[in-house]
């Protein structure tokens, strides 16, 4: 008996030092690839991870640039079919978030402008696509030969592309190709309006990555209600700086692609940037994000409130003038959705004649179709009425009575407010 207990001490004695041996010998063969892959010092293999090699002049890290990939000490991030960034880990293992190496790199910040401008370019083709199989325009073959984007948005959307090419248009209205090639070799085709083209391959140029390798006519031209892009109105707004105005636009976030999040400590970041660098551009951005907050509306509500009194602010403090109508045509779409603040009523008031001049009939009809809109309870608008026409005093005798609701009738009938019209017919506004 004592003889057997032995027997199979020692047996399973031999048994443990075999498992030690084979996962020693493991981790020694794991060890050994690793080091063959890294390399003694921690840098990258030339012969497993050919590329361009980069030395980091802080950390001492070897960066490596490999167009689609971007590597660090072994971690990896690249763009894969879908246009996502994936992380892996030196043995190649999908990580689910950026790795401390990669981190705020600028290869990884290079990879996420290839993809914004990749996926905005993906998703403008596709609705550019179903817009033209709905209204039957002829598409050049030259466009789905020349980008895969497109050749699958026309695909999808039932376009079948013409063989013949246009005829060369010098009609500004006509859009032009332009075809770009990003060091990545992903190539991408964009359709812009002629006047501003040149500017969009500069922009794209020194900020994007992207090269003009080719141009050609589309015969497509712009349909009649379409609106100008942000930047594109920014340019026409402002001749002679053109370069200028897109690149403050690009800098806000305003892309090809889209525009900048309605993110209000981050814009008002930009704002104040902007203030410093470009002053003369503020009034149409903060009018552009008044629009953008009143559109989506909910909580951005008031924001656009505070942006369309900043934009008229902004035009005093520059001396900016522009055009009386549309400025009038702006306050009255703001009052009409709730969003016009008393101050911005007053100072309009105040500038539409300093005290002593003479208001025309055409600008209190004006001014009075947005000052009663802007009131949600009538007799506050009649109360205020009197104050603001005590400083116009040519119109004094438009000064309605204080009696309700005759007051209310005489201060709005004529003036095209619907809040009058409301109040004529009986009802309670």
């Amino acid at each position: 008996m004592p003889t057997t207990r032995r027997a199979s001490s020692s047996t399973y004695q031999g048994r443990q030092h075999k498992a030690g041996f084979v996962l020693g010998l493991l981790l020694g063969l794991i060890c050994y690839a690793r080091l063959v892959r890294l390399g003694a010092t921690g840098k990258c293999s030339v012969e497993l991870c050919p590329g361009r090699e980069i030395a980091g002049a802080k950390t001492g890290r070897e960066y490596r640039n490999m167009g689609r990939r971007y590597e660090v000490d072994g971690y990896t991030a690249e763009l894969d079919d879908d246009f996502q960034v994936v992380y892996r880990n030196p043995r190649g293992k999908r990580l689910q978030q950026a790795p401390d190496r990669l981190a705020d790199s600028e290869g990884v910040r290079r990879l996420y402008r290839l993809r914004r401008a990749l996926t905005g370019h993906r998703r403008h083709a596709r609705v550019q696509a179903e817009a033209w199989a709905t209204a039957g325009t002829r598409v050049p073959m030259a466009l789905a030969e020349s980008d895969a984007l497109w050749r699958e948005a026309l695909d999808d959307a039932g376009v079948e592309p013409a063989a013949d090419p246009p005829a060369p248009d010098v009609d500004e209205a006509a859009l032009i190709a332009r075809t770009y090639v990003h060091p990545d070799d992903h190539t991408m085709t964009l359709l812009l309006r002629a006047p501003f083209a040149r500017h969009w391959d500069a922009l794209v140029a020194s900020q994007e990555d992207w090269a003009l390798t080719d141009t050609f006519a589309t015969g497509i031209r712009v349909p009649g209600d379409s609106e100008l892009t942000f930047p594109e109105r920014l340019m026409t707004a402002h001749p002679g700086q053109e370069q200028e105005a897109l690149e403050a636009a690009y800098a806000f976030g305003w892309s090809l692609w889209g525009s900048p999040p309605l993110h209000k400590s981050i814009l008002d970041d930009d704002l104040e940037h902007l203030a410093a660098t470009a002053p003369r551009f503020l009034p149409a951005f903060l009018d552009e994000l008044a629009d953008m907050c009143l559109k989506a509306g909910g909580k951005h509500k008031e924001h656009a409130t505070g942006y369309f009194t900043r934009a008229r602010n902004a035009e005093r403090e520059h001396h900016t003038k522009p055009d009386e109508r549309w400025l009038d045509a702006r306050y009255a779409a703001f009052a009409d959705h709730g969003a016009l603040a008393s101050g911005a009523l007053r100072a309009r008031a105040k500038e539409l004649a300093p005290r002593g001049a003479v208001v025309s009939p055409e600008q209190l009809r004006r001014f009075r179709t947005y000052w009663c809109d802007s009131y949600t309870r009538p007799t506050t608008c009649i109360r205020a009425w009197p104050r603001i026409c005590a400083r116009w005093p040519g119109r004094r005798e438009r000064i309605p009575s204080p009696k309700w609701p005759h007051c209310w009738r005489a201060s709005c009938r004529g003036s095209g407010c619907a809040r009058a019209t409301r109040t004529s017919s009986g009802s309670t506004p």
